[in-house]
């Protein structure tokens, strides 16, 4: 496959920025196309792990990005990573709607454990009940 400059520069910019969709898969070329902000980016079945399924990426992977809806889940089995910093990382990635699944006691623990650096951010205070999200900024 030849590529142009720019096209290798926006193929390696949606590999960790961009929230795409799968347009075709051409089993007989060895290729997948993907669909990103409307620009089309042509992957050989060799580089498909350069993409990241949107459904089951990790809140690391995704620092720095925003989505339009995001579900967390939060379960106590998963003891190791309740942490408010990744807690506060998720809830922040959604632009819109976020979505906490799990249980009540896996969120309090995660509100509650504040092991590593500390960090100030307005977590617990849009977790209260009650808040309407235009009070703290997070309405669409």
């Amino acid at each position: 496959m030849n590529f142009t400059s720019s096209e290798t520069t926006w193929r390696s910019l949606c590999t960790w920025r961009c929230f795409g969709y799968i347009d075709d898969v051409d089993p007989d070329a060895g290729e997948l196309v993907a669909r990103f902000d409307g620009r089309s980016v042509t992957y050989g079945f060799g580089e498909l792990d350069m993409l990241v399924p949107a459904h089951a990426t990790t809140i690391h992977k995704r620092q720095g990005s925003e989505y339009p809806a995001v579900v967390i889940p939060v379960m106590t089995q998963h003891y190791a990573m309740l942490q408010r910093n990744l807690l506060y990382t998720g809830v922040t990635r959604g632009k819109q709607l976020v979505v906490l699944v799990g249980q009540k006691k896996a969120v309090a623990i995660a509100v509650r454990n504040v092991s590593g650096r500390r960090r100030w951010s307005k977590l617990q205070e849009w977790l209260r009940p009650g808040v309407p999200l235009q009070q703290i900024g997070m309405a669409g």
